[in-house]
C-alpha cells in the first residue's frame, strides 16, 4: 500500500494533518484503527524522542491527504532558539507515559540515592512533595556553570 509511515519505521517525525484524512493502520488486532482530521497529529512521541519507532501505519483515508511534516531536528532547532516553549510539551509526554495526574506518576524513592540513604522515612516524604517536573530536550542546557545553585537554566 502507498503509506505516509509504515510501523516499525525510525523516522522521528511529526504529521500534521492539513487537509484530507489520515487512517491510522495497526498490525495489532487489538488497537482500532484511527482517522486522523485536519489539525490532528500523529508521531508526538518520536518528535519528543520518549519513542523511537512508529507503531502504526498511516495511509490516506478515501482520496488525497495533505500533511505537514516536521522534523525532530526542526523541532530541536526551534526550541534551542525558544526553550521557553519546552514546558508546553511536558503534559504530551506525561499522557504518553499514562501520566494523568500527579497521583499517577512514580514517586521517586530518595532513600535508594546515596546521600539520603539512613534519612527518616518521613524527611523525605517531605522532601518528595517538594520536587518539580522539568522536561529537556538533546542539547538544551539544563544548568550553566556560573549559575546560581538554587536555580535550573532558563
Amino acid at each position: 500500500s502507498d503509506s505516509a509511515v509504515t510501523a516499525g519505521s525510525t523516522v522521528a517525525s511529526l504529521l500534521v494533518v492539513l487537509a484530507g484524512q489520515l487512517r491510522c493502520v495497526s498490525d495489532d488486532p487489538t488497537q482500532p484503527g484511527r482517522l486522523l482530521q485536519p489539525g490532528d497529529a500523529a508521531g508526538v512521541e518520536l518528535l519528543l524522542g520518549v519513542d523511537t519507532t512508529w507503531k502504526e501505519s498511516f495511509v490516506a483515508h478515501q482520496g488525497c491527504v495533505v500533511l505537514q511534516v516536521v522534523s525532530r531536528s526542526g523541532f530541536l532547532a526551534a526550541l534551542m532558539e525558544f526553550p521557553h516553549q519546552g514546558a508546553n510539551f511536558l503534559p504530551l509526554v506525561e499522557s504518553y507515559f499514562g501520566w494523568g495526574s500527579t497521583m499517577d506518576k512514580p514517586v521517586p524513592d530518595l532513600s535508594g540515592v546515596t546521600m539520603f540513604i539512613g534519612c527518616h522515612r518521613g524527611f523525605l516524604e517531605d522532601l518528595q512533595r517538594g520536587v518539580e517536573d522539568a522536561l529537556y530536550f538533546p542539547g538544551q542546557n539544563i544548568v550553566t556553570e556560573g549559575q546560581e545553585g538554587d536555580r535550573t537554566t532558563d
